[in-house]
């Protein structure tokens, strides 16, 4: 990512969401992309992919003023004021050391409570000139109201996420993720989550009504970020009922398509999408294009049986030469074997290892062909 974009970086808050065009293949595995990874398990990284190294440079500076800065005043200072700078300095000192391995800082109440340490571990110079009593409080009342909404409605919002998690009643975890979506409006997580809640509990058939509520979720979903597959991937589903249950028009099936293709664009290592984009391409009837997506998917994955099953039946109704036929045979009794007694550790490597064919309702809505 770094050696992508090295002035710029990436974005804030888009490394989960490129990370999987970034994954790497572990070929000794059953599932060679099994082993996804979300977040730079460093600060610095972090910084240095999303904001990129100038951004990272800065952030070292202003680490190495910090200290030499603080050093500087506790040579002035004594008894309690100097054990309480030294009391910050330790608990910098210990998130500094977390932020090596972990991202502590990217939350916004731990950055708030970095900062309050790094004012705590710098003493105030003596100065003739001294603020009012009064002056005083309300800087601290300003700072404190400008502060608060960065820990608190974050704090809140993440709460009612992981309450809707753990709420059977569809309706009520739309109401939960739809408050969190509120407090935080420019939060991808809680408005895709709204959007793949409404539709995988729309009606069968596909309503109007349903379509544009979905509709508007997802296009937000997609202007909140644009390099997220599976915001493409919300549209690209819906749009498929569209073209099978509702609209039925090209245009409809058109949309889907380019759906599919944005979702590949952002994670093109996922033998899945490409599976999923081969049977909505064969319910077209584009066999040719359902096959060479196909094809990928089984490159990326060798033990991808689904996508070998749904080549197989796409070959058969392109009637291709029984020794093309064949080969793709011996490539799903190969990967038969390669996933034999493998123990899926992941979804991604539960629906790589999944056997089982698609039933009409995930055909419709999204799988195999």
């Amino acid at each position: 990512m770094v050696a992508d974009a090295p002035l710029l970086g990436i974005g804030p808050g888009q490394f989960s969401s490129r990370a999987p065009a970034y994954n790497f293949a572990r070929d000794e595995d059953a599932v060679r992309y099994g082993r996804s990874f979300r977040t730079a398990h460093s600060y610095p990284l972090l910084v240095a992919a999303e904001n990129g190294l100038p951004a990272l440079l800065a952030l070292l500076l202003a680490a190495t003023w910090t200290v030499v800065t603080a050093r500087g005043r506790w040579r002035l200072q004594a008894g309690a004021s100097r054990s309480l700078a030294a009391a910050a300095a330790t608990g910098l000192a210990m998130l500094a050391v977390m932020s090596l391995f972990d991202e502590p800082l990217a939350r916004p109440p731990v950055l708030f409570t970095a900062a309050l340490l790094v004012a705590l571990a710098l003493p105030a110079l003596a100065s003739p000139r001294r603020l009012s009593t009064a002056w005083r409080t309300f800087a601290v009342v300003l700072l404190a109201a400008l502060a608060l909404p960065l820990v608190v409605q974050p704090t809140r919002a993440q709460a009612l996420a992981l309450q809707a998690g753990r709420t059977a009643d569809p309706v009520a975890r739309l109401d939960l993720l739809h408050e969190a979506r509120r407090l935080l409006p420019g939060q991808l997580h809680y408005t895709l989550g709204e959007a793949e809640l409404l539709l995988d509990h729309a009606a069968h058939p596909l309503d109007l009504k349903s379509y544009a509520r979905i509709r508007v979720a997802a296009d937000r979903a997609v202007q909140l970020d644009s390099s997220h597959a599976a915001a493409h991937l919300v549209r690209a589903r819906l749009d498929r009922r569209a073209c099978i249950e509702l609209l039925r028009t090209e245009a409809a099936c058109a949309r889907a398509a380019a759906s599919y293709q944005l979702a590949l664009q952002q994670a093109p290592l996922d033998a899945r999408l490409h599976r999923e984009a081969a049977s909505f391409a064969a319910l077209r009837g584009r066999l040719t294009e359902a096959a060479a997506a196909l094809q990928r998917a089984v490159a990326l994955e060798p033990a991808f049986i689904g996508a070998w099953l749904d080549l197989m039946r796409v070959q058969q109704l392109q009637a291709v030469p029984a020794s093309e036929l064949e080969t793709t045979r011996a490539g799903l009794e190969g990967a038969r074997r390669r996933s034999d007694g493998v123990e899926p550790d992941s979804g991604y490597a539960r629906d790589i290892l999944r056997s089982e064919s698609a039933s009409r309702a995930r055909l419709v809505a999204g799988g195999g062909v």
